[in-house]
């Protein structure tokens, strides 16, 4: 029985370790909104006020009729304005025919939650 569980915990190990090691979760920007259109990605990011659209890049992967984005900022902000949500676009060719999915992590932003919810 201990055998197994040991087994079973190094398996899971060499896993989550290879998930970290092939796609470390630091190299993509955590997003609050992102929005695609025909010829552009708009996104919104935390910024400390030096964050611009030339600090970012837009990995895509195909698979398939789908296409992951992995959104990834190439350099820090070094600003020390107080942080903000910003927003940037990005340019983008998307086509028709393609699902797109992101893969970068999403935050919560309760600033910007509208209740549509009926009276």
């Amino acid at each position: 029985m201990l055998n197994k569980l040991k087994i079973a915990i190094l398996l899971g190990g060499s896993l989550l370790m290879n998930n970290v090691f092939t796609h470390p979760a630091e190299e993509l920007e955590p997003l609050y909104a992102a929005q695609l259109f025909a010829q552009e990605l708009v996104i919104k990011v935390s910024s400390n006020g030096c964050t611009r659209a030339k600090n970012f890049i837009v990995e895509q992967i195909k698979d398939g009729d789908t296409v992951q984005l992995r959104i990834q900022r190439q350099q820090a902000d070094q600003c020390r304005a107080m942080p903000r949500i910003i927003e940037i676009s990005l340019p983008f060719s998307a086509s028709k025919n393609i699902h797109y999915y992101i893969a970068n992590p999403w935050l919560f932003s309760p600033a910007k939650v509208k209740n549509n919810a009926p009276q």
